[in-house]
């Protein structure tokens, strides 16, 4: 999770987080994981902790949905 675009405390931590969890997915994909099993979330105006919570709980279903890591399943995701 990162501050919201543009207001990072730390100059630009937020887009250089996104430009490092592009390099991570790129190494993901080398060992074999598909694409997308890594993502930054973005704070914004706003955000309450169940849209928080939501947001996460998307992605979740979204790496259990993957068939790519069904053969992954002892990891437990």
């Amino acid at each position: 999770m990162t501050c919201k675009m543009g207001e990072c405390k730390f100059l630009q931590g937020n887009m250089r987080a996104e430009k490092r969890i592009e390099a991570v997915d790129d190494l993901l994909v080398e060992s074999g994981m598909p694409a997308g099993c890594i993502k930054c979330v973005h704070l914004e105006e706003g955000n309450k902790i169940d849209i928080i919570v939501k947001e996460i709980n998307t992605f979740v279903h979204h790496l259990k949905t993957q068939p790519e890591l069904t053969r992954l399943e002892k990891f437990k995701i």
